[in-house]
């Protein structure tokens, strides 16, 4: 077969030539979406996530990896973990913003905004380079669900009370009791 077919990826190290990969981890791990306003969205690099793919097939070809991805393909497991454990807190985030209506969104502002604090790490400082602590991580995502909670507990009563104040309205208000003679 062309060598095309079998290194489908070899453009991607070409065009980095020899670029530091490194520096591509030095971003933030979560951005604000541009596309969905109020939400959020992992920050990993696509072209690193490619050339981290592409390493997984020179391994799986059995030849070496090229010296521009070593550095970064050695932590791969890291950044795998990294990578998933952040989409968690996005999803988490994107979950609450999502369920929530615009007034609903501003009933619950307080709320919100202690999420967006703990978060706010990932969005400014904490990079896909630094050592990111799974206390970070769970201390997120317990905000996120201490935040979820209410908002299930608002949708819940919300639910409730359009039952009862359904039941309410079928109930007549005055019975007409006729006299047996």
């Amino acid at each position: 077969p062309p060598r095309s077919t079998l290194f489908p990826y070899t453009t991607l190290f070409r065009s980095l030539g020899t670029k530091d990969l490194a520096k591509r981890l030095e971003i933030p791990l979560m951005i604000r979406s541009t596309y969905r306003p109020g939400m959020i969205e992992v920050n990993f690099d696509k072209i690193l996530h490619k050339n981290l793919v592409e390493g997984e097939i020179w391994i799986r070809l059995g030849k070496e990896i090229p010296d521009v991805l070593r550095s970064v393909f050695q932590q791969r497991d890291r950044l795998h973990n990294l990578r998933e454990t952040v989409l968690l807190v996005v999803k988490d985030y994107n979950r609450i913003v999502a369920a929530l209506s615009m007034e609903e969104r501003s009933l619950f502002k307080g709320r919100i905004r202690l999420l967006e604090r703990k978060i706010y790490a990932g969005l400014t400082k904490l990079t896909w380079a630094s050592d990111v602590s799974d206390a970070y991580i769970n201390d997120c995502r317990m905000a996120a669900n201490k935040v979820q909670g209410f908002t299930d507990d608002y949708k819940n009563a919300n639910i409730r009370i359009g039952k009862l104040a359904t039941k309410i309205s079928n109930r007549p208000l005055v019975r007409d009791r006729k006299s047996v003679v």
